[in-house]
C-alpha cells in the first residue's frame, strides 16, 4: 500500500474518533441530567485513548499516547478537541506517528438530558506526521483540513465534577461514553 494511502486511512480514523462529539448523531441518555455545564472539562490521556479505540471503525490499531481531550462550554458555544495530541496508528507492519491539534466548535443549548448542537465546524492541524515501514521513516506533509458539521444531539449526564457524553458515531445505534472531569 502506498504510504500516502496508508496515512490517509489511519488519519481518517483519528478524525472520525475525535470529531465524533461535534458531528455525532442522536444517542439516548443513560439518565436525566441537570448540572451547570459552563466551564472546562478534561478527559485524561487514558480515557481519551479508550474513547478513540472504541470509536475506531477500522482494523487500524490506533492509540492516543499523550495529550488530553477537552470540552469547554460558554453561555452559547461548545468547543471540543485537544492540542498537541500524539497519535500512533498501526496497520500490518506500518506505523504512523503524528502530532495534531483538533478543534470542533458549535453553538449549543441544553434540552433535558441532551446537548443540542447547532451547525458548527471541525478543524484538524497536522503538526508532524511520520510513517515508519520496514525500518525506514518517511516524513509526511499532510494538509490541515476544516469541515462544516451538521446540527446534532449528544446525550449527557453529569455531576458537579464529572461529565459523561454519549456519542453514537455515524448514526450507529451503539454509543460510546466519554468521561470528562471538571477542570479547576
Amino acid at each position: 500500500m502506498h504510504p500516502s494511502r496508508l496515512a490517509a486511512m489511519i488519519l481518517a480514523t483519528a478524525a472520525a474518533g475525535l470529531g465524533g462529539v461535534v458531528a455525532s448523531s442522536h444517542a439516548e441518555p443513560s439518565a436525566p441530567s441537570a448540572c451547570n455545564l459552563r466551564g472546562s472539562w478534561v478527559a485524561s490521556t487514558d480515557e481519551a485513548d479508550r474513547y478513540m479505540t472504541a470509536l475506531n471503525p477500522t482494523s487500524t490499531d490506533l492509540h492516543l499516547t499523550s495529550g488530553a481531550l477537552s470540552a469547554t462550554f460558554t453561555r452559547t458555544t461548545f468547543t471540543f478537541g485537544g492540542l498537541s495530541l500524539m497519535l500512533v496508528g498501526r496497520l500490518g507492519r506500518s506505523t504512523l506517528k503524528e502530532e495534531v491539534d483538533i478543534e470542533g466548535v458549535a453553538p449549543f443549548h441544553v434540552r433535558g438530558s441532551h446537548i443540542d448542537l447547532g451547525a458548527g465546524h471541525y478543524k484538524i492541524h497536522y503538526i508532524s506526521a511520520r510513517l515508519i515501514r520496514a525500518g525506514r521513516t518517511t516524513q509526511l506533509h499532510l494538509p490541515s483540513s476544516s469541515l462544516a458539521t451538521p446540527s446534532s444531539s449528544v446525550a449527557y449526564s453529569c455531576t458537579p465534577r464529572l461529565l459523561h457524553l454519549e456519542v453514537a458515531p455515524g448514526g450507529s445505534s451503539r454509543s460510546v461514553t466519554l468521561a470528562l472531569q471538571r477542570e479547576r
